[in-house]
């Protein structure tokens, strides 16, 4: 009967003893999950600002470019304005040219 009654007594204080331990345990892991978790926040902050400014960036540049292709095609328009001027110039240089030449023969024969 004193076995029992020492077994008893034994489990009773055995068991908060484990129970703590247990409890021990847990609270570590919570511990260590809360830490991962608020790296996890402060990593997903910081990834947030840096596609903030990325997309701001993106935005500027595009922008930039746009800018840029209008400038291009102004110029492109202004280019063959150009080239069509100096090629009525040139046939009208041509033509003066021509019409000169035939002065001059005619009167170089009278």
């Amino acid at each position: 009967m004193k076995f029992i009654a020492i077994f008893f007594l034994v489990n009773m204080i055995a068991v908060p003893i484990a129970n703590a331990q247990d409890i021990l345990s847990f609270q570590q892991r919570t511990s260590f999950a809360y830490k991962k978790m608020m790296q996890a926040r402060k990593d997903v902050d910081v990834t947030t600002k840096m596609m903030i400014e990325a997309d701001s960036e993106l935005q500027r540049v595009q922008t930039q470019f746009e800018k840029a292709q209008e400038e291009y095609e102004s110029a492109k328009n202004k280019l063959e304005q150009a080239n069509l001027t100096l090629e009525q110039a040139e046939r009208n240089w041509e033509q003066a040219s021509a019409i000169l030449m035939q002065e001059w023969g005619e009167s170089e024969r009278r």
